[in-house]
């Protein structure tokens, strides 16, 4: 990135985050979960009518939450409720078991990312 004729470059930062997405590598399978560039971790279900999201987020505090958002394609009203989950790993333990829950609905929803 160019900021008044100087190419400012933060090393650590680009070294963090490519041996942490080298730590990653294998892990996107199935149901399991992948963590986004922003720190964040999504999974998002849909039937023909309704869809159902999922997201854990870092927070400025250093906690993790579990944000849970629902709604309707025909409309523009959704739902959304946060949990503080203890970490990362409940987290996606979490979210796993929010997949399981919307496989056993009827109409089943199916996972879109």
């Amino acid at each position: 990135m160019k900021i008044s004729g100087k190419n400012w470059e933060n090393k650590s930062a680009r070294a963090d985050l490519q041996s942490s997405s080298e730590s990653r590598k294998g892990t996107e399978k199935g149901s399991e979960v992948g963590l986004l560039a922003t720190g964040s971790i999504r999974a998002r279900w849909e039937t023909a009518q309704r869809w159902y999201e999922a997201e854990l987020v870092l927070d400025l505090l250093g906690d993790w939450v579990l944000m849970r958002r629902w709604g309707s394609k025909a409309s523009r009203q959704y739902g959304e409720l946060s949990h503080v989950v203890e970490g990362e790993v409940e987290g996606k333990q979490f979210i796993e078991r929010i997949h399981l829950v919307r496989l056993r609905r009827k109409p089943a929803y199916w996972r879109i990312y």
